[in-house]
């Protein structure tokens, strides 16, 4: 199945010279928007030497959330202290029994203890079990796009979009059945929707990778849009209006964020379009 998946890709796919960057050029100063992979491999660089040319012309590196300040830190030590359940209570108090029972059957297949699982909230549950099939696949945290770009930032200054208190918060809050339905479709069949999200990726096919992402989520159901409106299209609208405020400064700014963010009519690009600011792919012609 993965072999014809992949020879589909490479069929019916010409060949890109685009990247998946965009450029803002203000008035004073240039952005670029840089999609990134959260967890990547290390086949994934050296990446086109136009890209490290748009990085290194900025003197500002902005990330959603900076992984390695001590807010982050610190917030990650009581993220972790508080993403277990106390008492009696537990999964099987807050999921519906289909859904549960697919979950059981996963996590038995991935050896871990069901006893432990359960006791998880769902925004835990949700990246142990994704970072452990992407591991499995060869992906890990180092090689994802921001820890690439943060190694080589050496005198660039860190900035956020969002923060990590931001981002916590807002998992936090999240309907649990709509975001765990979600990814435990994108999980069934993960090595081939792995595959595809890097070729979409790899060759700035952001239409592609937007409809890669939603089609295991029915946007007519209304529980399932207020998930993602609120995980994805909310967060992008705030993060266009931060971006718009780095226009027509002395200083050129280089911003990382995750792909799905910069793909399909909700994204970064499409809000800035709306107070007539445009965004241009770059690509080899650059």
């Amino acid at each position: 199945m993965k072999y014809y998946a992949l020879l589909f890709l490479v069929y019916f796919s010409f060949a890109s010279e685009k990247f998946y960057l965009w450029k803002i050029a203000g008035i004073k100063n240039d952005v670029y928007l840089m999609g990134s992979i959260h967890i990547g491999k290390a086949s994934f660089y050296p990446l086109d030497s136009i890209i490290y040319k748009a990085f290194n012309s900025c003197e500002n590196l902005v990330l959603e959330a900076d992984p390695f300040s001590k807010e982050s830190v610190d917030l990650t030590m009581e993220f972790m202290a508080n993403s277990f359940y106390k008492g009696d209570s537990n999964l099987s108090l807050i999921l519906p029994k289909a859904i549960l029972q697919n979950l059981r059957k996963d996590v038995v297949a991935l050896g871990l203890p069901w006893s432990r699982v359960i006791k998880m909230r769902p925004w835990l549950l949700i990246m142990t079990l994704t970072q452990i099939k992407m591991q499995k696949l060869g992906f890990v945290s180092q090689h994802g796009v921001e820890h690439h770009f943060l190694a080589k930032a050496k005198q660039k200054q860190i900035l956020e979009l969002e923060g990590m208190r931001y981002q916590f918060d807002l998992i936090k809050s999240l309907n649990p059945v709509p975001m765990l339905e979600f990814e435990m479709k994108q999980n069934q069949n993960l090595e081939i929707l792995a595959d595809s999200l890097i070729f979409y990726w790899k060759n700035g096919r952001a239409r592609a990778l937007d409809h890669l992402m939603h089609k295991n989520l029915d946007l007519s159901q209304p529980e399932n849009l207020a998930f993602i409106s609120k995980f994805l299209f909310e967060r992008n609208k705030t993060m266009a209006k931060k971006i718009e405020g780095y226009l027509n400064q002395s200083e050129n700014y280089f911003v990382v964020v995750g792909a799905a963010h910069l793909a399909g009519n909700n994204s970064i690009q499409s809000y800035l379009l709306k107070n007539q600011i445009k965004t241009t792919q770059l690509g080899k012609s650059f």
